[in-house]
């Protein structure tokens, strides 16, 4: 097992921000989950009036009253078709997803919220420990600030104004090392590769690419599909066949470049724990990865 204790900087410099910080107490926003429509929140008439703001004509009243989006005359007209709606608020432990050199000049940090991993079974926990699950990042216990084993959920990555963040409010740091793998993990997120497989049918007559030669043998295979037919395996390395269209340039294009990199550090043995390489090759069905059959997806679902 990894010493977890080595993923987190001892002594963090607490006058900047860095991608990776775990802080408390960032508010978090969230449409209630049992109501189908929105909730307009309007001013009553006559209601006496404090500050300022443009979406209600330039005030914000003591009070508001709730009314249901179809009984509102004028709905969303304001400002930028913005409105006041009733939604749920939650002080939460978040991790910060933004980039270090992009916290200076942003004024909205996107990040995920941290969540307990008590309710998970073993097995799902250690799956999460590998990282094996692509939409969370394990985030291990580290007394007196993280007191459980946790875990970022990218699947609930939202942006909060940079004004609720304060740097001496930082309760856990990575290393560098560790930034590095949960850089690693963002990417795998949003960088999925896409493409076809042999259940699926060529959309044109044209030249393909085998991901999996490309990725972990570093080299150029190409295939040429027929329009209609399903895609056939790859010759060259005999497995399923993951390819995107040839780009007019005559080159191949190849996805997920973050995913390429991941691809190439699990190659050379960097990435901790053992998890194996796995091409993530989302098909025509549109399953999500926890359900699909395809070869080259890996990643467990939760039990």
């Amino acid at each position: 097992m990894p010493d977890f204790a080595s993923w987190y900087d001892a002594n963090p410099d607490k006058t900047s921000l860095y991608q990776g910080d775990v802080l408390d107490d960032i508010p978090l926003i969230f449409i209630p989950d049992r109501i189908s429509k929105w909730l307009v929140l309007r001013a009553p008439e006559n209601a006496a009036l404090t500050d300022v703001d443009a979406i209600l004509g330039g005030q914000i009243p003591k009070w508001f009253r709730a009314q249901a989006e179809g009984s509102v005359r004028n709905a969303w007209t304001f400002g930028n078709g913005e409105e006041f709606v009733a939604a749920k608020a939650r002080k939460s432990r978040v991790i910060v997803v933004t980039q270090t050199c992009d916290l200076v000049q942003r004024s909205i940090y996107q990040v995920a919220p941290v969540l307990t991993a008590a309710g998970l079974g073993p097995k799902d926990k250690e799956n999460l420990q590998l990282n094996n699950f692509q939409y969370m990042f394990y985030i291990p216990a580290r007394p007196p600030g993280i007191v459980e084993d946790s875990y970022a959920d990218f699947s609930q990555i939202q942006g909060v104004p940079r004004t609720y963040f304060k740097p001496d409010a930082v309760i856990a740091r990575f290393t560098e090392a560790t930034r590095r793998d949960f850089q690693s993990q963002i990417a795998e997120f949003y960088g999925r590769p896409f493409g076809f497989n042999t259940r699926d049918r060529s959309p044109h007559n044209a030249e393909y690419g085998c991901v999996r030669c490309y990725y972990e043998h570093f080299r150029l295979v190409k295939i040429a599909a027929i329009k209609g037919n399903r895609f056939p395996e790859c010759e060259a390395c005999g497995d399923v066949l993951c390819t995107n269209q040839r780009r007019r340039s005559g080159r191949p294009r190849f996805p997920a470049s973050g995913f390429r990199n991941r691809a190439l550090r699990l190659t050379h043995g960097e990435f901790r724990g053992t998890r194996k390489i796995a091409l993530y090759a989302p098909t025509a069905c549109g399953l999500p990865a926890s359900s699909c059959l395809s070869t080259y997806c890996r990643m467990p679902p939760l039990a």
